[in-house]
Order: C-alpha cells, then structure tokens, then sequence
C-alpha cells in the first residue's frame, strides 16, 4: 500500500472537465444523478495528498463512524461469532 501516489488536482479537475464538455457521457450522468459527486471526488483528492493518504483518511474515516458500516449486529454485544459476523457483512 506504500507505494499508492496522491491524486493530482490536475487529474481531478481534468475528470470533471470532461463531464462538463460532455466528453464522458457516463461520469455526467452519473453526476447529474448524484450532485455532490465532484465534491466527493475533490475530497478524495485532497485527502490523498496528505500525510497517509487515502489509507490513513479511510481508516480514520471508518474509526469515526463504525457504527455506520454494516448492520448494528456487528456493533453490538452479540451471541455471533466472529465468523457469523463475517457471514453477516
């Protein structure tokens, strides 16, 4: 994973150009179904280009909101095992 390179803000502004000219009939659509999907991709950018990158910002990111990822049995005190929590995600 060390060897993971940030993304340039040249190549995330270059992506949403090419959505914007339409020259991505896909990404725009997909950015008309989902608006704030620049602002993702901007986030992911900045986030990349920082100490730990994208792993560093993931694993903080899934430290915060554990609770939000996957169903409440995985979070809770639970009679699963771990392998019938593993099923379960």
């Amino acid at each position: 994973m060390n060897d993971l390179k940030p993304i340039s803000i040249e190549t995330a502004v270059a992506k949403l150009v090419t959505a914007e000219n339409l020259s991505d009939p896909g990404f725009a659509s997909a950015i008309e179904t989902e608006p704030r999907l620049p602002e993702l991709l901007l986030f992911l950018q900045w986030h990349s280009a920082q100490p730990g990158g994208l792993p560093k910002a993931i694993a903080q990111i899934t430290r915060d909101f554990t609770p939000q990822f996957g169903p409440p049995c995985l979070h809770q005190e639970s009679p699963l095992s771990i392998a019938q929590k593993e099923e379960v995600w």
